[in-house]
C-alpha cells in the first residue's frame, strides 16, 4: 500500500488486537481509521497511532437496530469535536 501512496488505512475491527499490523501501520504515521466492532470493552482502544478515527460499527449481522441505541451515542464527545 505504501508503494501505491494510500493516505490514510482503516483497520478492519477483526485485526483490532493484532498488535503486529497495529505497529507497522503506526510506523508509516498516517491517519488510521478503526472499526470498533470487534472492541469488547467499554471505553475506547488506546493505539500507538498518531492519527486515529474511530468506526462505531456492529459485528453481528442482521444487527439488530433497536438493541445499540444509537441515538444515545455522543459522536462528538467520541470525536473530539
Amino acid at each position: 500500500m505504501e508503494e501505491i501512496g494510500v493516505l490514510r488505512y482503516k483497520l478492519a475491527s477483526r485485526s483490532i488486537y493484532a498488535l503486529e499490523l497495529i505497529e507497522r501501520l503506526a510506523a508509516t504515521n498516517k491517519q488510521v481509521i478503526v472499526s470498533l466492532g470487534q472492541w469488547k470493552a467499554e471505553s475506547l482502544p488506546t493505539l500507538p497511532l498518531n492519527d486515529v478515527r474511530f468506526l462505531y460499527c456492529v459485528s453481528q449481522y442482521p444487527a439488530d437496530v433497536e438493541k445499540y441505541k444509537m441515538d444515545s451515542v455522543d459522536f462528538k464527545t467520541i470525536h473530539g469535536v
